[in-house]
């Protein structure tokens, strides 16, 4: 009898600590967004002053810095997938729609010579919209909801003004969508 019992005790605490494992940790990715968006968004501001106020034509290569952190953010999921001993519904459905985001994103950047960087940054501002609406709803956290709807709206009015003003946007968007709600992730589990 007491045996039975210390065996439906040990059986509890295993799931217990089974679905405490399982649960998303909302403030666990918080640094990869913030990385993230106020990268984009200094970048953005940098394009700006160099190609329309110092009138530097190879403006551009700011955003070389992109791929040294798409190597960071590897090595950080690499790392924390090695670490994890559930992987869950979320984690998948997260995985899913970010490496999803990112291969839009490459594909936009190699058929932008075809349209203008005047046509794909407004699909950006729409990519970041999509992405953290949809994380929004997984990870039931209304600022990302909040911001994604910011960056599609930044993202139409983007589409009718000149590449010079889609840049600020861009950076406005970014903050919305990312910096700010990575900051009020801060804290919360």
């Amino acid at each position: 009898m007491e045996q039975e019992k210390l065996k439906v005790e040990e059986s509890l605490n295993i799931i217990s600590e089974m679905v405490n494992s399982s649960k998303y940790n909302l403030s666990e990715d918080k640094g990869i967004y913030l990385m993230w968006g106020y990268a984009v968004a200094i970048s953005a501001i940098i394009h700006y002053i160099l190609q329309f106020h110092l009138e530097f034509k190879e403006a551009h290569y700011v955003w070389l810095s992109m791929p040294v952190l798409g190597v960071i953010n590897t090595v950080y999921f690499a790392r924390k997938s090695k670490k994890k001993k559930v992987y869950t519904y979320i984690d998948r459905a997260l995985s899913y729609i970010w490496l999803g985001f990112l291969f839009v994103i490459l594909a936009l950047l190699v058929i932008s010579p075809q349209f203008g960087m005047n046509v794909v940054y407004p699909i950006f501002m729409f990519l970041y919209g999509i992405a953290t609406i949809s994380t929004a709803g997984i990870i039931k956290f209304k600022p990302l909801a909040i911001g994604g709807v910011i960056s599609v709206l930044c993202g139409i009015v983007a589409a009718y003004l000149n590449f010079e003003y889609q840049i600020l946007l861009l950076a406005f968007a970014i903050v919305c969508s990312f910096v700010i709600p990575g900051h009020l992730l801060k804290n919360t589990k």
